[in-house]
């Protein structure tokens, strides 16, 4: 899949969605690409992956 926005149509939009939402559990996707969106969805992937597969436990971080 190569960069592709909502803005354009892609033929393998929908086959990497359904992909993507059956790896992760998830029932919907909404693929965003691009500066800091990219990064903050990168990161989330990651803490899910990390507190599904490696069971860790939350840790807040509010002083509190």
């Amino acid at each position: 899949l190569t960069l592709c926005s909502r803005g354009t149509n892609s033929n393998v939009l929908g086959e990497y969605e359904k992909f993507m939402t059956n790896l992760f559990g998830y029932d919907k996707l909404l693929p965003i690409n691009s500066g800091v969106e990219g990064c903050e969805s990168a990161m989330k992937l990651a803490r899910r992956w990390a507190y599904d597969a490696k069971s860790l436990v939350a840790v807040s971080s509010s002083t509190d």
